[in-house]
């Protein structure tokens, strides 16, 4: 429905991802209008799919692997991210660019790519408390939400565009040839 506060998780369906914990998060959720999708497959899917309480099977939906992520993230409010360890999160990035707010455990990648209380929550690991928190909290304020993900799109566009990795890297090479050369 229109009125549904989407929350996206994508990922692989095992331990490293964590998807149980996006479910525990999930159940913690003041919000009886949320939804959460999750994208991807995996060893852990049957299990997880199996064990999903009865009362949230009618606000889960297991979608499978998804080709065209962004179609379904721009459908989307917040991107849920769960994992035990993440060295960057590139998803993360794909979010800020579609304008979405994230909701991610801290594993590494998140606290580079996020902006704590500007563009998302990045939460403790195995907090589901934390993670039902965060949700609520973007759900329940719709300016918020809109404001993180604004604030999301700028930050990812002037931190990750590939021109401005471009002019990082030439910079780094211009200083390393300047120390290089000798002087005369």
């Amino acid at each position: 429905s229109e009125d549904a506060f989407v929350i996206l998780w994508v990922g692989q369906f095992i331990p490293r991802k964590n998807p149980q914990l996006a479910i525990e998060g999930f159940a913690r959720t003041q919000c009886e209008r949320s939804l959460l999708l999750m994208a991807g497959d995996g060893p852990l899917r049957r299990t997880i799919e199996a064990n999903l309480p009865p009362h949230l099977r009618p606000r889960v939906r297991f979608l499978g692997f998804q080709q065209d992520v962004q179609s379904i993230m721009m459908a989307s409010d917040v991107l849920l991210l769960t994992s035990v360890e993440e060295s960057f999160g590139l998803v993360l990035v794909e979010a800020g660019a579609c304008g979405k707010p994230t909701v991610a455990t801290a594993c590494g990648g998140p606290e580079e790519i996020i902006l704590d209380g500007q563009t998302g929550f990045v939460v403790p690991r195995d907090n589901p408390d934390a993670i039902g928190w965060a949700l609520t909290t973007l759900a329940s304020q719709p300016g918020l939400a809109n404001q993180f993900g604004e604030q999301a799109r700028t930050w990812v566009s002037e931190r990750f565009h590939p021109r401005t990795f471009a002019n990082r890297i030439t910079h780094a090479l211009e200083s390393l040839i300047e120390k290089d050369s000798p002087t005369r």
